[in-house]
């Protein structure tokens, strides 16, 4: 949709249901979407140009993996998590993940050692991948992983991300109560 006319036309048709549609923020023109089935698609990501141009997947899938909640942290790069919840994917590396839209190298930022049974929740299916418009990078995985409150965060390029357990911080405010009224004032 254009916002200055209100204009709407159609950007690319896909024989798939379409979701998660992401525009570039530093990129102008630019689109990741994904295709939305509620459960394990077989070619979850595509990056297209609002033009229709250049329409294609991102990160070719294969059935041992299972890819899902991706977005855009910088100009050229997606993050996303392929999950092993399910022991059939285990055979390859999971976790926080990172992919040049430009070069399609890839990178495993992020991994849970997923050995025996995981109790209690599922191996980085509910982690959320976010970025800011600083160049700043951060994932988070919520209670549901096996390791509550760990974060990967990234202030560089994502070859170098590091993990990090987040410090408990107190946080002080000090307010200041407006004085009462002074009686017999006129």
């Amino acid at each position: 949709m254009d916002l200055r006319t209100g204009a709407v036309a159609t950007v690319v048709d896909v024989p798939f249901q379409m979701g998660h549609i992401q525009a570039n923020a530093y990129v102008p023109g630019e689109i990741l979407y994904c295709h939305e089935t509620g459960g394990d698609a077989p070619q979850r990501m595509w990056i297209t140009r609002s033009d229709g141009t250049g329409n294609r997947p991102l990160y070719k899938e294969t059935p041992d993996e299972w890819v899902t909640h991706e977005a855009w942290v910088d100009k050229d790069h997606v993050y996303f998590v392929i999950m092993a919840h399910e022991l059939r994917l285990r055979t390859k590396p999971t976790g926080l993940v990172a992919i040049n839209v430009r070069t399609d190298e890839v990178r495993v930022l992020g991994q849970v050692d997923v050995k025996g049974t995981v109790r209690g929740g599922t191996v980085w299916s509910t982690a959320r991948a976010s970025g800011t418009a600083t160049g700043r990078r951060m994932a988070s995985g919520p209670s549901a992983t096996p390791s509550p409150g760990i974060s990967i965060s990234s202030t560089c390029p994502p070859a170098r991300s590091h993990f990090s357990r987040p410090a408990t911080r107190t946080r002080r405010t000090t307010r200041t109560r407006p004085s009462a009224p002074t009686a017999g004032r006129s």
